[in-house]
C-alpha cells in the first residue's frame, strides 16, 4: 500500500473517482440486466393473460351473439329475414374461433388445457344444435325450432358459459401466480442493486 502513499495528489483522485465511476457503471449494467428481465416477464404476462382474458370474454359475448340471432331466426316471420340471423350466426362463429385460437396458445398449464378442451366439446356440441334450430327454421318448423331453442339450446349455452368462466377465473389464478412472481423478481433485484451499492 505503499505506492499508493508515494502517489501525487491528482493520480489519487483520479484513482479515486475511476473506481466509483467503474462501481457505478457495474451498478448501472447490473439494474440494465434486470430491467430487461423485468419487462419480458412483464410483457410475457401481457401476451400470454391479458389479451387471451379478453378474447375469452369476446368469445362469450359472440355466443350470446349466437342465441340471439337464433331467437330472432326462429321468431321471424320473414324467410329472408330469419335467412339473415342463421347467416349472422354462423359469420359470428367463424369469429369465435378466431378468438379461442387466441386462447389456446397461452394456455400453459395442464388444468388450462384439459378445460379448454371440454370447452371446445361442448362448443362442438353446441354448434351441432345450432345447426339443427337453423334446419328447422329453414324447414319451416318454427315450433320445434323455439322448442328445441328454449330446450336443449339454452341448457348447452348455460353449460358452454359455466366452462368458459372456470377457464377465466383459471386463467386470472395463472396471471396472479405470474404477477407474484414477478413482483418477487423485482424485489429481488431491487435488493441485488442496493446490495451491491452497499458492498461497495
Amino acid at each position: 500500500m505503499r505506492w499508493f502513499h508515494n502517489l501525487k495528489l491528482r493520480p489519487k483522485l483520479l484513482l479515486g473517482f475511476g473506481s466509483v465511476t467503474a462501481i457505478t457503471a457495474v451498478l448501472g449494467v447490473v439494474a440494465l440486466v434486470a430491467l430487461r428481465r423485468l419487462e419480458a416477464a412483464d410483457r410475457a404476462l401481457y401476451a400470454n393473460m391479458t389479451i387471451p382474458l379478453a378474447a375469452a370474454g369476446e368469445a362469450m359475448t359472440d355466443l350470446q351473439g349466437i342465441r340471439v340471432d337464433l331467437r330472432e331466426a326462429v321468431l321471424d316471420d320473414s324467410v329472408a329475414t330469419a335467412a339473415k340471423h342463421a347467416r349472422d350466426a354462423v359469420v359470428i362463429d367463424a369469429r369465435i374461433d378466431s378468438m379461442l385460437g387466441r386462447v389456446k396458445v397461452s394456455l400453459d398449464t395442464k388444468e388450462l388445457q384439459l378445460i379448454n378442451v371440454a370447452f371446445l366439446d361442448e362448443l362442438q356440441r353446441f354448434r351441432g344444435e345450432r345447426d339443427r334450430v337453423l334446419g328447422l327454421v329453414a324447414a319451416g318448423r318454427r315450433a320445434e325450432a323455439s322448442a328445441a331453442l328454449q330446450g336443449g339450446t339454452y341448457f348447452m349455452e348455460q353449460s358452454l358459459a359455466a366452462t368458459m368462466h372456470e377457464l377465466q377465473r383459471q386463467m386470472l389464478l395463472r396471471a396472479e401466480t405470474l404477477a407474484a412472481r414477478n413482483a418477487s423478481l423485482a424485489a429481488r433485484v431491487t435488493i441485488a442493486v442496493l446490495d451491491s451499492g452497499v458492498e461497495w
